[in-house]
């Protein structure tokens, strides 16, 4: 009982320090002309970036937070801040201008243990999100779901044993993965091992293939 009430002052702890944070940064951005700065000019993501990062920074250590952690342009887990009550977060941050609204998680799977700090420049908005995983999952069903079951994956089996021809191997790999992922629709797949999944290299003797999972979150879905 002692740690349940313990873990329950921690979470309450980091709600009040993310409420205080959130409110800096949104006032960072809405002084002179924030808002405007971080959006993407030319292509130039990096450099919007970099202004951006720079801000939170600025607003974490303004909150009392301390940065032992930064990770470089393009790598995920983007700041690693201790705060003045011993918690230690990871936080990944995202930045979006279009009216869609989609943020793109590149090879940068939802992870439970990490804080997502998503700028919203067209509704001017900061959200910071501790339950991102939950959040995706809640009432999550797959749009584009097959009835693909082990009987059809058989058959394609006996299928390629029979003929292994291109067309039928490819077969195979379609039915296998929908039915991979209708068990990530069912919630018996985590989106996490499901991302995992596909980050796996192919070396050939003359090239890598690297697929890696591109996740976008809709900002209604953060609401």
């Amino acid at each position: 009982m002692q740690n349940s009430g313990s873990d329950k002052q921690d979470k309450d702890s980091m709600r009040d320090i993310h409420h205080r944070l959130q409110q800096k940064i949104q006032d960072f951005f809405s002084s002179m002309n924030g808002w405007e700065d971080i959006r993407t000019k030319r292509g130039n993501t990096q450099k919007s970036e970099r202004y951006y990062k720079t801000i939170i920074k600025n607003a974490i250590v303004a909150n009392g937070g301390s940065i032992i952690r930064e990770a470089g342009s393009q790598q995920k887990n983007d700041l690693t801040v201790l705060w003045q009550n011993d918690q230690q977060i990871v936080y990944e941050l995202k930045k979006k201008d279009s009216k869609t609204g989609v943020f793109m998680c590149n090879d940068s799977v939802p992870d439970g243990n990490t804080v997502y700090i998503f700028i919203y420049t067209r509704l001017q908005t900061v959200q910071i999100c501790d339950d991102v995983t939950n959040r995706l999952y809640n009432g999550m069903t797959l749009k584009n779901k097959e009835n693909v079951d082990i009987g059809h994956i058989r058959h394609k089996l006996d299928a390629v044993e029979k003929d292994p021809c291109a067309t039928n191997i490819l077969q195979l790999g379609h039915y296998v993965m929908s039915f991979v992922s209708a068990n990530v629709s069912e919630g018996i797949i985590s989106l996490f091992d499901f991302g995992k999944f596909f980050k796996r290299n192919y070396y050939f003797t003359t090239c890598t293939f690297r697929p890696r999972p591109n996740f976008m979150i809709c900002h209604d879905a953060l609401q």
